[in-house]
């Protein structure tokens, strides 16, 4: 099963991800999901650069397929495990 961190901390916007991509063989993590925490400056010109920020920061942090939704804009940025 393939992993992505939603970079949420939202329940209600996982419980969607996971309803259309956990059928499709995703398992489905939020932030909450992980002791660690990712801080993250939003202080890009607009929501869509913010959430390409926070994308890369958690895929990172994390080593997985991160995504972060802000304002309908979703930025994704994949993190190759084990490197």
């Amino acid at each position: 099963m393939n992993k992505i961190i939603y970079g949420t901390t939202n329940p209600a916007k996982v419980a969607q991800v996971r309803d259309v991509l956990g059928p499709l063989g995703f398992e489905i993590k939020s932030l909450a999901d992980y002791d660690e925490q990712v801080t993250v400056e939003e202080d890009g010109q607009t929501a869509e650069e913010n959430a390409q920020k926070k994308a890369i920061a958690y895929a990172g942090a994390k080593l997985f397929v991160a995504f972060e939704s802000d304002n309908l804009t979703t930025k994704s940025r994949a993190s190759k495990l084990g490197s």
